[in-house]
């Protein structure tokens, strides 16, 4: 089977993004009897880390770049055509003209993320990885701000989604309340849902590490829903916790951190780092305030599968099957309820090891990659199928 991954990023490193993540898990585990060509809506990266992905790739082809950044302009641009015409008018001319020069159509063509800026049209058969619903990501916002902003946006993209998606042959979404909530609103679209997965050999437990008092975040927080679980953790949270225990410190983990939680008391923002196991082995919980965004929180089963007990906002814990509440983590809204339960953990011994190890069990289980994986490229060969259907 031969494939086209139209990507807006290429791969690599794996820990960019969850997006990201995802395509390197796909790429790294293909099936010995699929050859993938990479094209990528955006400037080209460096040889090094072309080289370092293709060694763990063996299914790649060619991997080519458009040279045109997916700026604002075109994303809006998309966002608005999406709307009024059920089309992404402003696909970038790099991307329109290697389609239409294509000599050997793949069996099937895998797009990622929703807002890549492909004219959905153009590419068939067709497997769209939206991963995250834009539409949902905006409802929640709206309903915690009440902006007209907010509802706006949740409009906007509530025809965008009902509209342009329907040119795909098949869609996924990681989240099985964001299908849901595409579903209520476009009941014949061809919908899926695969899950994120975690690498639990490689995100292990080590306790001879922990460091007593130790609270985690991590994140990409050029993500706005990261950012502000950052600020409303470090502004409304942790100075509760730090009343009860003054000793705790709150380890805040991920590229361009905003710039209100430097030089709090207690908080150590590192940015990004290499190898972030350390950080989810060394802390000794993990806390993860979200208060608006969608789609499953990779930065969750990390933690889970570092038997790193997990205090949470629903949002946070959204998507993630086979878990409980109270067993697996637990659950807080508000900011004192939440600091309550992060102190609860800190001074339970008993419990930090129960809801570890509990949590690691069912992600290990239910969340590895293999797994998950193999139920993208089942989807994959479907897509495919309808190809050869029609062409015989």
């Amino acid at each position: 089977m031969r494939l086209l991954f139209s990507l807006t990023e290429l791969p690599y490193p794996a820990s960019r993004n969850g997006i990201a993540l995802i395509n390197d898990e796909l790429l790294c585990q293909a099936p010995a009897d699929v050859r993938i060509d990479l094209l990528i809506t955006g400037i080209g990266e460096s040889n090094e880390d072309i080289d370092q992905l293709r060694a763990l790739a063996p299914s790649i082809d060619r991997i080519e770049f458009t040279g045109e950044s997916l700026s604002r302009k075109y994303r809006v641009g998309n966002l608005l055509s999406g709307v009024l015409l059920g089309r992404n008018l402003f696909t970038q001319i790099g991307l329109r003209r290697y389609l239409r020069d294509l000599r050997q159509i793949p069996d099937a063509i895998y797009v990622a993320p929703l807002m890549a800026g492909l004219d959905l049209g153009l590419a068939r058969p067709l497997f769209l990885n939206a991963v995250d619903s834009f539409a949902r990501l905006n409802e929640n916002g709206f309903l915690r701000t009440g902006r007209w902003r907010d509802w706006l946006k949740m409009s906007l993209y509530r025809v965008y989604e009902r509209r342009i998606l329907g040119a795909a042959t098949m869609i996924n979404f990681v989240s099985s309340a964001d299908l849901e909530s595409v579903r209520r609103e476009a009941p014949e679209l061809p919908l899926i849902n695969i899950s994120n997965g975690v690498d639990s050999s490689k995100f292990t437990p080590d306790e001879s590490m922990r460091v007593p008092g130790r609270l985690l975040f991590t994140g990409n927080f050029d993500y706005a829903p990261n950012a502000e679980a950052a600020r409303h953790l470090v502004a409304n949270i942790f100075p509760i916790i730090r009343r009860v225990i003054p000793t705790a410190t709150l380890q805040i983990v991920g590229r361009n951190p905003p710039v209100e939680i430097f030089e709090q008391p207690g908080v150590i923002a590192t940015g990004f780092v290499e190898d972030i196991t350390s950080c989810y082995r060394t802390a000794q919980v993990f806390v993860c305030p979200l208060l608006s965004g969608a789609g499953v929180k990779n930065k969750v089963l990390e933690a889970m599968s570092s038997s790193l007990p997990v205090v949470t906002t629903p949002l946070g814990i959204e998507g993630i099957d086979y878990l409980k509440a109270d067993w697996h983590y637990l659950l807080a809204d508000d900011p004192h309820s939440f600091a309550n339960r992060v102190v609860t953990v800190l001074e339970n011994a008993e419990l930090r090891s129960s809801l570890g190890n509990e949590a690691r069990s069912i992600v290990t289980q239910h969340h590895s990659w293999g797994p998950i994986v193999e139920r993208y490229f089942e989807a994959l060969r479907l897509v495919a199928g309808e190809k050869k259907q029609v062409a015989s």
